[in-house]
């Protein structure tokens, strides 16, 4: 005989999480998954490993190391989640555990570039260049700069580059990039123009390299 669940209990191991009318849904399964409930965080996993997992892609340039941090993220977000306050939102304490592990694995390996970064790309190339050899007109120069972009995100000091990742990829406002880095908003702002000031000159250091040779 199956034993009835009483209702309020949490479900049985494998099971998905019903929320009613009466909370968050996220909110809920935070609160659950802080308390240990597996199925809870794994859902929560599930909402949110794509994102950090692009994250820390456009981190490191590297699809092994980027899982290697993701799967790091996630290991700690469950560690750490008895301690989660709600001050902030889930999704922004998660980006901030994203972005201090991407920094603290970084220190320690060795990163190879592989791919495109479509995104910087296109907000490198889209605004008028007064130098029309900073224009890319046909695929081949476009595909060979994707490479240098992705090449020069990678080299960018972490100060600049997490910023810089999570404004002008991951399309956060500069209020929540500050959120996310804990860092106040005229800090991001400077980072952030930093970040795209020493982009450029690379990019641009690499067209003239490109001219001469």
């Amino acid at each position: 005989m199956v034993e009835e669940k009483k209702p309020g209990t949490l479900p049985l191991a494998g099971e998905s999480i019903e929320v009613g009318k009466g909370g968050s849904e996220e909110a809920i399964l935070v609160e659950r998954a802080a308390k240990g409930y597996r199925p809870a965080f794994d859902q929560l996993v599930a909402r949110y490993q794509g994102a950090v997992y692009r994250m820390a892609f456009r981190f490191f340039a590297d699809p092994d190391d980027a899982m290697d941090a993701t799967q790091e993220v996630f290991l700690k977000a469950f560690r750490s989640l008895p301690a989660f306050e709600g001050r902030s939102s889930f999704k922004t304490w998660l980006y901030r555990i994203a972005s201090n592990t991407c920094v603290s694995l970084s220190e320690t390996r060795s990163r190879r570039q592989k791919s495109f970064l479509q995104a910087v790309v296109d907000w490198f190339t889209t605004p008028p260049a007064p130098d029309p050899s900073h224009v890319v007109s046909d695929r081949e120069d476009r595909t060979e700069l994707q490479a240098e972009v992705q090449r020069q995100i990678a080299r960018l000091p972490e100060v600049y580059r997490v910023p810089v990742i999570l404004r002008d990829i991951e399309g956060m406002s500069l209020e929540q990039v500050g959120e996310v880095l804990d860092i106040p908003l005229g800090t991001v702002k400077s980072r952030v123009n930093r970040g795209r000031r020493m982009l450029q000159e690379s990019l641009e250091s690499f067209y003239q390299r490109r001219k001469e040779g």
